[in-house]
């Protein structure tokens, strides 16, 4: 890791980066416990069975996190959110 951060062409593509928790489905729970009950979880999948995974406070969109038309959709429901981004 370089320590710079990433430069993205839109200021809708680096929010959308900046802004959504990109982790796997199976941290969602770890996150809302450490994040407490205020937090709103947002996951991203590609798998449409992922969606079922929903609960208080995760919500689960089906996209391709690649797409920033996908992305702009995410911060238009949601709006722009301070949430630790992991891709793991």
């Amino acid at each position: 890791m370089t320590g710079r951060e990433p430069s993205w062409s839109s200021k809708a593509s680096s929010a959308a980066r900046s802004a959504l928790d990109l982790c796997s489905i199976s941290k969602h729970r770890l996150w809302k416990r450490y994040l407490g009950p205020f937090a709103q979880i947002i996951g991203i999948d590609i798998d449409p069975a992922c969606k079922a995974l929903e609960e208080d406070q995760i919500s689960i969109r089906i996209g391709d996190q690649g797409d920033p038309r996908f992305l702009q959709q995410i911060i238009d429901e949601f709006g722009i959110r301070n949430v630790k981004v992991n891709k793991s």
